[in-house]
């Protein structure tokens, strides 16, 4: 068996340095130098210093950045993607990918949040199999998923998610838009009175699959902004699926509720509910006027 290629100390420690600062992995540090995979791991053990995870080492040869400290200081912005996620988002087990995929037409939204995120990487457009058309943003971030776990935001957290207590006050309205949209609606009916005539009726629901973070939407726009809300209602999807749903079918409601999610510090919506909102309401889209206080 032949002997174990060495190394010059000055090599060695160039190796190193390439591995540690300039952050090359393990088989480009010391590729310069003819230094193999194998014995890179050799030299690192020999100085006691410790190789990067599968997912440190994920972190660090990251191709597309991001500002990994935004969730680490709230704001309305802050607040907003964190509700977005809540509702529509994916955190990986795995991996420190967080995503979230919605239908083309709402690419808009992910635009808007990759902007205010720092995230540099192209949002993914694609066909499903039953062809329709989505678009993904996906993000690697470990600082992103540590941070979201201290909300309660974790993977598999469709039943299991928990209400965003740590979140300031001022900001719980965004987080419900954000919520609102990516898990909830604004829409027409047609209803019959006692006499059978038709008439326009008009809804704004929130659903979701666990009823804590459910009840605590509801107790937040009633208790705090005084929004009248129908205590939640169970939608059975399959035998292992209960949605919970919170409605308001009142105009005056529903009018509150769009002066509340539209007069804020953030610029942050789907501008397809917001539209469907002032349709609803007969609100100019041209109208360069704040919303009612």
């Amino acid at each position: 068996m032949g002997r174990t290629k060495e190394f010059s100390e000055d090599i060695e420690k160039q190796a190193i340095y390439n591995y540690i600062e300039k952050k090359q992995g393990l088989q480009t540090a010391g590729k310069e130098f003819g230094i193999s995979q194998y014995m890179m791991e050799k030299i690192l053990k020999k100085y006691q210093i410790p190789k990067r995870t599968y997912t440190e080492a994920k972190q660090q040869g990251r191709k597309y950045p991001c500002n990994d400290d935004f969730f680490k200081v709230q704001s309305a912005d802050m607040a907003y993607v964190l509700g977005f996620i809540a509702a529509d988002g994916y955190i990986s087990a795995k991996e420190n990918c967080i995503s979230i995929e919605l239908q083309q037409q709402d690419k808009e939204i992910l635009n808007k949040i990759a902007k205010v995120t720092g995230v540099t990487r192209p949002i993914q457009t694609q066909q499903r199999n039953t062809g329709k058309y989505t678009a993904t943003l996906r993000n690697w971030s470990a600082a992103w998923k540590q941070d979201l776990s201290h909300y309660g935001i974790i993977n598999k957290k469709t039943f299991t998610l928990k209400p965003p207590t740590l979140l300031l006050p001022e900001y719980r309205i965004d987080y419900i838009r954000g919520y609102f949209d990516g898990d909830g609606s604004i829409s027409t009916f047609h209803a019959t009175n006692n006499k059978g005539v038709k008439y326009n009726k008009h809804s704004f629901e929130i659903v979701g699959a666990s009823k804590q973070e459910i009840d605590w939407i509801r107790s937040e726009l009633i208790n705090h902004y005084h929004i009248i809300l129908n205590k939640p209602s169970q939608c059975i999807v399959n035998v292992s699926t209960i949605i919970y749903k919170i409605i308001t079918t009142n105009k005056d409601q529903i009018q509150k509720i769009y002066n509340l999610f539209y007069n804020t510090k953030s610029s942050l919506y789907l501008q397809r509910k917001k539209e469907k909102f002032e349709t609803i309401l007969n609100i100019p889209r041209d109208s360069n006027s704040s919303v009612e206080e």
